[in-house]
C-alpha cells in the first residue's frame, strides 16, 4: 500500500507533475512534449507512468492473506467507482491504480511474471492478469462473490 496521501490526491499530483507546470498547455514544460509525442512508440502512456510511480511507493509489509483481502477490496472499490456517475475522474483512476497494484503484487508472489508496460491498455490488461491468477488458482472474481 502507498504512504501518505489519499489515493486521488496523490493521482492528482501525479498528473499535474506528468503534464508540467502549465497543465496541458504546457506540455513543452513536462514530459510529453512535440519531440516525444511524434514517436509514438517511444511515449510511455501516462496510466503507466501512474502505476508505475505507485508500485515504487508500495510498502510490501502484507501477508499473503492480507495481500488478498486488500486486493478484494481494491476490486470492489474499482467497480463501485465505475457504477457512481458523480465519481471525480481522480477517484476512478486512483481506484484502478490501487487495484492494479495489488494485482501486480499477487502475480509477484506467486511468481508470475507482469509487465507494468502491458498495461498501457489497462481494462484489457487487467483482465488478462485476472485470468492468469485464476488458472494458478486465485479466482478474484469468485472470491468476491463468496466474501459478498
Amino acid at each position: 500500500m502507498c504512504r501518505g496521501e489519499t489515493p486521488a490526491s496523490k493521482c492528482r499530483s501525479i498528473c499535474s507533475a506528468l503534464l508540467g507546470s502549465k497543465g496541458p498547455e504546457g506540455r513543452d514544460e513536462g514530459p510529453y512534449n512535440e519531440d516525444t509525442a511524434s514517436h509514438q512508440d517511444e511515449v510511455v502512456s501516462m496510466y503507466v507512468d501512474l502505476l508505475s510511480t505507485a508500485l515504487d511507493a508500495w510498502v510490501d509489509q502484507l501477508s499473503d492473506d492480507d495481500l488478498l483481502a486488500y486486493a478484494l477490496e481494491r476490486r470492489a472499490e474499482m467497480l463501485k467507482a465505475y457504477s457512481r456517475p458523480e465519481m471525480d475522474v481522480y477517484d476512478v483512476i486512483a481506484a484502478e491504480i490501487s487495484y492494479d497494484c495489488a494485482l501486480v503484487k499477487l502475480c509477484e508472489r506467486q511468481g508470475m511474471d507482469v509487465s507494468i508496460l502491458r498495461f498501457r491498455s489497462p481494462r484489457a490488461e487487467r483482465a488478462r492478469v485476472e485470468r492468469r491468477l485464476a488458472a494458478f488458482g486465485t479466482n478474484l472474481a469468485s472470491l468476491a462473490k463468496e466474501a459478498g
